[in-house]
């Protein structure tokens, strides 16, 4: 391989994932049902372009990294990376850079009065098996939500790393819960959100 072919590929290959990437933002911006395969086929793009952009030559053989490589292996990735050529060649972000900020009913963003609304406890705590009490608490301090009318969830990552995704929570009160039929020690993650 020579030098021009290379450079050929690494310019055609970063303007494809440009394109695509580009591509990927606007159906994010504008809520693109397929937006799961975009994604997909984006990282897969993004992969393609990488091992085009870290090829380099020594003489007329190519590399990646400290791998010599084949011409046809860097021709076989080019023609894959060529079939997303040109899919969101027209994409244009652009129109994206003046965005209105509103509260979503179209008029003008309104802050809200007052202070935010203190309807949610979200902490961890060191358990063992069995139960364990939960007290709420905020930077180290007791802080109970305003009733018992809240939903919990909650996890434990073991200290072995396994994760108990099933807890049991029972005794709900404004200043906490009890969580049950923990399997193994380790830590339990919560989220408490105030139903009404």
């Amino acid at each position: 391989m020579i030098q021009a072919v290379l450079d050929n590929y690494t310019e055609k290959a970063a303007e494809i994932a440009v394109q695509y990437t580009n591509g990927k933002e606007s159906g994010y911006l504008t809520g693109a049902r397929d937006i799961a395969d975009i994604e997909n086929q984006s990282m897969r793009v993004v992969y393609l372009w990488g091992v085009i952009n870290h090829a380099y030559l020594t003489g007329t053989t190519p590399y990646i990294g400290g791998t010599a490589i084949t011409d046809a292996y860097l021709n076989e990735t080019m023609h894959k990376l060529w079939h997303y050529n040109g899919v969101y060649e027209d994409v244009d972000l652009s129109s994206y850079s003046e965005i209105t900020p509103d509260d979503g009913d179209g008029g003008a963003e309104t802050p809200d009065a007052g202070t935010p609304a203190d309807n949610m406890r979200v902490g961890t705590e060191s358990v063992t098996t069995g139960s364990a009490s939960v007290t709420f608490e905020v930077n180290g301090s007791a802080s109970p939500l305003d009733s018992a009318n809240y939903v919990v969830s909650a996890w434990v990552i073991s200290n072995t790393g396994y994760r108990q995704d099933i807890v049991d929570i029972s005794g709900q009160t404004a200043a906490g819960f009890t969580a049950n039929n923990i399997i193994a020690a380790g830590t339990l993650y919560y989220i408490a959100t105030l139903i009404s």
